[in-house]
């Protein structure tokens, strides 16, 4: 050692130190691979977006019903206020929706209804212009007595006697010339074929004294 010269000495004892520092500080140290996560295969992909749209239909379907749920409540508030609003009758003279008319009756004309409706007796005929028979009935008409009004007098041609139906089922009118007596009970007595104002007024005097 002592054979070696100052600055060859110098030269060893730096080159010494600088491998103990190399050694204890300056030496890198070894880089440690942090694992990879996981790669998301094209299966879990799917996956993931089979619960994603499930989610969103599941959510769908409850805001739907929500909404269904309150369109009903709102329906049914609004129809209780109505009939709350309605007016009702009451035992007590409370605001009573106006009853409807009663429907005039049918099957009969006005002037043969009024007179019935006045307690008077009625005699009709159905007749056939064509006929003699008919013709003649009809000529006796403007003989039978009127008894002061109480007795009103109509002829009908035959083809209107659907205007008279509510006399006529239960006269039994089926041919003509035919006198229907009707008295204030409304029983309905009847003459077929020819017949005079004789025969008439005395189904009216007898109209007239049963009702």
């Amino acid at each position: 050692m002592s054979q070696i010269s100052p600055p060859i000495r110098i030269l060893l004892v730096c080159a010494v130190a600088f491998m103990a520092a190399w050694m204890t500080v300056l030496k890198p140290k070894p880089v440690t691979a942090e694992p990879e996560a996981p790669a998301i295969t094209h299966s879990t992909a799917q996956s993931a977006a089979g619960k994603f749209a499930q989610r969103a239909q599941a959510a769908k379907a409850t805001a739907e019903s929500a909404a269904a749920k309150a369109a009903g409540e709102d329906t049914t508030a609004a129809a209780g206020a109505s009939a709350a609003t309605t007016p009702a009758t009451t035992a007590t003279g409370g605001v009573a929706a106006p009853a409807a008319k009663p429907a005039r009756p049918a099957g009969l004309p006005a002037r043969v209804r009024t007179a019935l409706a006045g307690d008077k007796v009625v005699v009709l005929l159905f007749w056939t212009p064509g006929a003699a028979d008919d013709r003649a009935v009809r000529g006796e008409l403007a003989d039978v007595q009127r008894h002061g009004g109480r007795v009103v007098v109509q002829a009908a041609p035959v083809a209107q006697i659907a205007r008279y139906q509510r006399i006529t089922r239960g006269a039994d009118v089926v041919q003509s010339p035919t006198v229907v007596v009707v008295g204030r009970d409304r029983k309905a007595e009847t003459l077929v074929g020819y017949v005079d104002h004789v025969s008439i007024d005395q189904l009216v005097t007898d109209a007239l004294r049963d009702s």
